[in-house]
């Protein structure tokens, strides 16, 4: 019965430790963030802002306009599943990139085709 116990002692936390460290979701993942849509473009391609960076995105469902307010994670690349708390309704899109300020986006935009004045 003392081996089990001893066992147990070991076991359990380091059960817990892996499962902290090699879990499927962290604090990252979950970071639920406020994003402002401060240009739309042609191609479905918005600038966004989060503080003080910025984002662009391209609307895969549902509909950006200039102003609407998106709750979720934009936060890396890739697709994602945002909430337009503006429209009350979830959208997906792709986030193509993180940028230090509008200006920036701009140039990207212009590069590849995507901005109209």
């Amino acid at each position: 019965m003392k081996r089990v116990a001893k066992c147990s002692l070991f076991i359990v936390p380091v059960f817990c430790l892996l499962s902290l460290c090699f879990g499927g979701s962290s604090a990252y993942a979950n970071e639920k963030t406020r994003a402002i849509v401060v240009e739309e473009h042609d191609d479905d391609y918005c600038i966004v802002q989060v503080d003080s960076d910025y984002y662009i995105v391209r609307e895969n469902w549902g509909d950006l306009d200039e102003g609407d307010v998106l709750v979720g994670n934009i936060k890396g690349t890739g697709n994602k599943e945002l909430y337009n708390e503006s429209r009350d309704e979830k959208v997906r899109v792709y986030v193509q990139g993180r940028y230090d300020s509008k200006r920036e986006c701009i140039r990207w935009l212009k590069k590849y085709d995507h901005y109209d004045d």
